[in-house]
């Protein structure tokens, strides 16, 4: 695809109720793109920091609308490759009883993130790993 997104690893903090993500982005489109969302069984998570336009609230499904954090703010370029952590944090997990899914050792989690230009063209990828609980 034109842009590649390889999960490298999967955390799930039970504390904090928050899915790490480490992934390997891959850019080969003509724009620079940032990530934009995160989508995993029934829950969506929305980075507020892309300036898109708010989810519509009639949507179906639970949407933390400011839930997903990219650690690297930078925005990455055409042809770049780089390490990209996520933190998709928000009672969510809990209130869905999602949580109870990452308390086996041998889980695994998929989802869809939802990578965006500066024109506003959507980037999708597939992505999915085992998840590792932490309690701490």
């Amino acid at each position: 695809g034109t842009v590649q997104v390889e999960l490298l690893r999967s955390q799930y903090r039970v504390p904090e109720r928050s899915m790490e993500l480490e992934m390997r982005v891959r850019n080969r489109s003509g724009e620079a793109i940032r990530i934009g969302e995160y989508a995993t069984a029934n829950l969506r998570f929305v980075n507020p920091e892309t300036g898109l336009p708010a989810p519509d609230p009639n949507a179906e499904g639970p949407i933390a609308r400011e839930g997903l954090r990219v650690v690297s703010k930078d925005p990455i370029q055409p042809g770049e490759t780089r390490k990209v952590r996520v933190v998709a944090a928000d009672a969510l997990w809990e209130t869905e009883k999602l949580e109870g899914l990452f308390r086996d050792a041998d889980s695994r989690s998929g989802g869809l993130l939802f990578l965006y230009g500066a024109t506003g063209k959507r980037y999708i990828a597939s992505i999915s790993s085992a998840v590792i609980p932490r309690f701490d």
